[in-house]
């Protein structure tokens, strides 16, 4: 080994040698160190004020001996007491630098002895009961982080705040604070987190504001501010994280907001006022989480949206949007939600949309076109759900509130609901009652979140609207043809085997139901007659499906509520399809491959071909079928030109003939 080698070595063992002695000298005298003594009169001070009876005081609570600070078992509950600051003089004295008492339920005023900790630079006690206002001592306070959130302050916002001027990170979302935000906030420009939410603010956002130009987070969600949401907003330059949700403030969305290309979730909803464009977000290439519901936006959805590939949330609802889905939402692959409703927007749904979504199959067919639902024959009048299962225990006591609007048939029937309000306290049970009228078979109940309530009680994370259970119960006794008023109309038809004479009878709480009558003349029994109910049931469609398409008229089968928002090629291969699988006779049906395969394109859809034994009706059935859909025009003129004849009936037959034509109208395609 050389000379040059030999030195380094040495060196090096000698800076270690060093360090390490440096290091158990400082470990011993922390070891030893103790927490100043007015810092321990100051905790005694608050402790008695807190109710704080784990303190224990034969432990230094710089020692690292005693429960001064609890390991953290759940997120969101934390008491500690955090030291730091130790010298090497002064008799090797420490200092308080932190205390979290998060979530400890306790209650009662703040204590003002917090001040005598002259060397406290972190204080959260978020989510108690704190109740009162700030004290005035607290202004003299070095702090750079507070947390009073979730508590139950009141008064006019604290003027003692702005004059805590080392503060980086204030938070006092969640209590009951009221009035006007000061222009003293101004002050506050080491700012770097704000968040009033969930309060009573009022009045317009002071100008001041726009001085917190290190502002990376900012949230004034659910207060009562007014005015328009102001151009000082574009100074916030180093913002990534903006929300403004759930208050009364007016639109437009300022230009001044494409200067935040920081932004990484950017909340902005229920703005009043006139509709505007969509903001310019062109270079927020960072953004996750955009959210822009019921703000008005007019026109189309620009096509840079789908350019910013790291959104993995995107709300755009209750807006006024037109045209189509960009194609560029297909490079959205990290998006996990996307909502789009209520717009009017047109064209098809993206096939990407439907390959990507694991739930789409999963949602019923009325509910991926508007409403209402089409008319099934299972018709449903009582709803009954609840949330909880057979019984729900509610023991939840914090300070969280649940606001939330309620639309019935698209009329709101309760705005900004408060449960606990309502009820008079958490945990007792309100039932609302309302009547709706039901039209077109659906019945839609809508739970509108606009952004007012707490979101960060118990914990942070997303409170919608709370309801345990919904009951629906018709307010008529369900149809019934027993002791109902029946209006009557009367319609023809005819089944292989017979002619019969219909009524269409329409009863008082507007149900539709048809009569079958019978002829004196007939000499027609019960079993004759089971029998004709027999073959309708199984040859026959109610709305005549085989006649109308020999008659070229099958889209008449469409449900008229759709309008035009559906493919007139597509329903034809559909409508054609189902009467092939619905034929009278079972080994004439496709099997579900041909199914699969006239559906896809792949193969011809197939002539519909009828069994023997079921295609041979008789002359009589032929010739009132001839009548009734081939001469349509005369068939409504001839119920008093007289007695219709033909050939092949018997007099029996063209008795029963007349009395259809002298009873009924038939409409045509």
């Amino acid at each position: 080994m050389d000379t040059a080698t030999t030195t380094k070595l040495c060196v090096v063992c000698v800076i270690s040698c060093c360090l390490q002695l440096i290091f158990f000298h400082t470990v011993g005298l922390a070891a030893t160190a103790k927490l100043n003594s007015e810092e321990v009169r100051a905790l005694r001070e608050i402790g008695v004020q807190l109710g704080k009876t784990d303190w224990d005081f034969s432990k230094d609570p710089c020692s690292g001996e005693g429960n001064w600070s609890r390991p953290v078992i759940i997120k969101g509950f934390e008491s500690s007491v955090s030291c730091g600051d130790c010298s090497l003089t002064n008799s090797s004295t420490c200092h308080v630098i932190a205390i979290a008492l998060k979530a400890q339920n306790i209650s009662g005023g703040l204590p003002p002895a917090f001040s005598k900790l002259r060397h406290l630079q972190k204080l959260d006690l978020s989510r108690n009961y704190f109740n009162g206002s700030i004290p005035a001592q607290w202004g003299t306070m070095r702090l750079t982080d507070l947390s009073l959130m979730g508590n139950q302050l009141s008064g006019p916002f604290p003027e003692v705040l702005t004059k805590i001027t080392t503060l980086a990170n204030l938070s006092i979302e969640g209590n009951n604070f009221s009035g006007p935000i000061p222009s003293h906030i101004g002050r506050l420009v080491k700012l770097q987190k704000l968040t009033l939410s969930s309060n009573s603010f009022t009045g317009e956002l002071p100008v001041a504001l726009g001085k917190l130009t290190n502002l990376t987070d900012m949230r004034i969600s659910d207060n009562l501010f007014i005015g328009k949401i102001p151009e000082f907003i574009g100074n916030w330059t180093l913002i990534e994280k903006l929300h403004i949700q759930g208050c009364p403030l007016e639109g437009p969305i300022p230009s001044s907001i494409s200067s935040l290309t920081s932004l990484s979730d950017l909340r902005i909803s229920d703005l009043k006022g006139g509709g505007s464009s969509f903001p310019s977000l062109r270079n927020m290439e960072s953004i996750k989480a955009l959210v822009l519901r019921r703000c008005s936006i007019r026109g189309e959805i620009p096509a840079y949206i789908g350019e910013l590939t790291k959104l993995k949330t995107l709300d755009l609802s209750f807006n006024e949007l037109i045209g189509e889905i960009p194609s560029s939402f297909v490079q959205l692959s990290k998006v996990d939600f996307m909502y789009l409703t209520a717009n009017k927007l047109t064209g098809p749904v993206p096939g990407w949309i439907l390959s990507r979504n694991k739930n789409v199959s999963k949602v019923h067919p009325c509910l991926k076109k508007n409403f209402p639902c089409a008319s099934t024959s299972n018709q449903h009048y009582s709803l009954h759900i609840n949330c909880g299962g057979k019984e729900a225990v509610v023991n939840d006591t914090n300070l969280g509130k649940r606001l939330f609007d309620v639309y019935i048939q698209e009329e709101m029937v309760l705005k900004d609901f408060n449960i606990e309000d309502e009820a008079g306290g958490a945990g007792k049970p309100i039932v609302k009652n309302f009547t709706a009228a039901v039209t077109s078979h659906t019945l839609k109940i809508h739970f509108y979140w606009g952004g007012r309530g707490t979101t960060g009680i118990p914990v942070r994370g997303v409170y919608g609207p709370l309801i345990s259970a919904i009951s629906v119960d018709p307010d008529f006794k369900p149809p019934s043809a027993d002791g109902k008023k029946i209006n009557v109309k009367a319609v023809a038809g005819a089944v292989a085997g017979g002619v019969f004479l219909a009524v269409l009878g329409l009863l008082s709480d507007g149900t539709v139901i048809a009569v079958k009558q019978l002829s004196s003349k007939s000499k027609q029994g019960n079993h004759e007659f089971v029998n004709e109910i027999g073959m309708i049931s199984a040859l026959q469609h109610p709305n005549l499906a085989y006649v109308l398409q020999e008659r070229g008229c099958l889209l008449e089968l469409v449900d008229p509520d759709l309008g035009s928002e559906y493919s007139s090629e597509e329903a034809m291969v559909m409508l054609n399809v189902a009467l092939l699988c619905t034929n009278a006779s079972p080994t004439l049906r496709p099997t579900m491959s041909q199914v699969v395969g006239m559906l896809e394109g792949r193969t011809d859809i197939q002539d519909l071909l009828s069994d023997p034994g079921f295609s041979t009706i008789n002359s009589k059935f032929k010739a009132i079928r001839r009548h009734f859909w081939q001469q349509p025009s005369q068939s409504q003129s001839m119920s008093t030109n007289g007695p219709y004849s033909d050939s092949s009936l018997s007099n029996l037959d063209r008795e029963e003939i007349n009395v259809l034509l002298r009873a009924s109208s038939v409409v045509s395609c």
